[in-house]
């Protein structure tokens, strides 16, 4: 993710940060999760998969003295049991780009989304999706609150649960 998309996400979660319960599906480096700790977050939980992906995650985490705020889990990102342990103020979904461009595996991510924004989302929480553009509609989503931001090739969907 382009840090100038980082800096507009984070620029938008500033009231949801200070105290914050995060959960970082498809963690990667860590990134997001290390960026919402630094703003005031309290706790992250980070899932996974890639066992060399998640040791640089557990190294960036060691490196910068925060891994005691930080849980990093190993499974997969859209396994409810990886979700588990909200209610979560700020989740960040960030799956790899085949898997949501695939017309065959972006019903799973979706699903997931409706899944963690219903039982894992606070009430006041919100869910940060990042897709390519055009790859999702709002009808996608339906039954949920969302907003896009577009930055260049990046879409930023804001999930919150509906009315």
């Amino acid at each position: 993710m382009l840090d100038r998309v980082r800096e507009a996400i984070f620029s938008t979660l500033a009231p949801w940060l200070d105290g914050a319960a995060v959960l970082d599906l498809f963690a990667g480096s860590g990134a997001m999760s290390i960026e919402a700790l630094s703003r005031g977050a309290a706790h992250a939980v980070l899932v996974e998969r890639d066992p060399k992906v998640r040791a640089v995650c557990a190294a960036n985490l060691a490196e910068l003295g925060i891994e005691e705020r930080a849980e990093l889990r190993g499974g997969d990102a859209l396994s409810a049991s990886e979700r588990a342990g909200g209610p979560f103020d700020v989740v960040f979904v960030d799956a790899p780009f085949p898997m949501v461009t695939d017309a065959k595996l972006r019903p799973l991510v979706l699903d997931a989304v409706r899944a963690v924004t219903a039982e894992s989302l606070a009430d006041e929480g919100v869910l940060v999706l990042h897709v390519p553009v055009g790859v999702l509609r709002e009808r996608d989503l339906e039954g949920l609150e969302s907003r896009e931001r577009v930055y260049g090739g990046q879409a930023i969907w804001y999930v919150q649960r509906g009315e």
